[in-house]
């Protein structure tokens, strides 16, 4: 089965997104508030912008190049965890 993951907004959904993810059979989990370890997809941007603000910092990239250097951080990222995958 599918499944929605949500951080536990206030805002979070109104009844037909409820309605149309139950006829789709797909479920709907969200993380409790106060404990961030829940969340992976913010422990994940936290990963790939500690990664980030290093390789600026080590290389002395100029701070409007951010976008490239996001780009390289996510490829290695991506990169490093698909050969990860790989190994028996």
């Amino acid at each position: 089965m599918d499944t929605l993951t949500s951080d536990h907004a206030n805002c979070e959904m109104s009844a037909r997104v409820k309605d149309v993810l139950r006829s789709l059979m797909i479920g709907h989990w969200k993380s409790e508030p106060c404990y961030q370890h829940q969340n992976f997809a913010e422990h994940r941007w936290g990963h790939v912008k500690s990664n980030l603000e290093w390789l600026i910092s080590f290389l002395d990239v100029d701070p409007d190049c951010w976008l490239l250097a996001l780009n390289c951080a996510c490829s290695v990222i991506v990169g490093s965890a698909a050969g990860a995958a790989s190994v028996p």
